[in-house]
């Protein structure tokens, strides 16, 4: 006895996956976007927040975005920059006090971010 044949033929299968694929050039577009508004909004609040005595520290904090990892930087290049943001130990031993900028500048605009993110998503979805 030969065993029954289902032949199943679809329809619409090249149409979805270029609906797919703009989705997905969509989705690119708007992260890099929303990253790189975000990283300026931080530099910026950044700035605001660094102590300034010569100015150095807050004319090297800058913004990047590095679109193949889709990800925004911001950092400050000033040697000095890190004992600021964290205090350090001087010489004679005692701590001198840190002056956070860039962490409270990032947590100042996490919530817009994930805002931000979760509204392209439900923007893109399907149903």
């Amino acid at each position: 006895m030969s065993e029954p044949k289902i032949t199943v033929e679809l329809e619409g299968v090249e149409e979805l996956r270029q609906t797919i694929k703009d989705m997905k050039a969509a989705f690119i577009v708007r992260v890099l976007a929303l990253v790189d508004s975000i990283a300026e909004k931080v530099m910026l609040e950044a700035k605001t927040l660094a102590p300034v005595d010569t100015g150095m520290l807050r004319d090297s904090i800058k913004k990047e975005l590095v679109k193949k990892y889709r990800v925004g930087r911001v950092f400050a290049g000033a040697p000095h920059a890190h004992l600021l943001e964290f205090g350090h130990l001087t010489k004679s031993g005692t701590m001198t006090e840190a002056h956070p900028f860039l962490v409270p500048a990032l947590e100042k605009h996490r919530r817009e971010f994930e805002d931000g993110m979760m509204k392209i998503v439900k923007d893109l979805s399907i149903g």
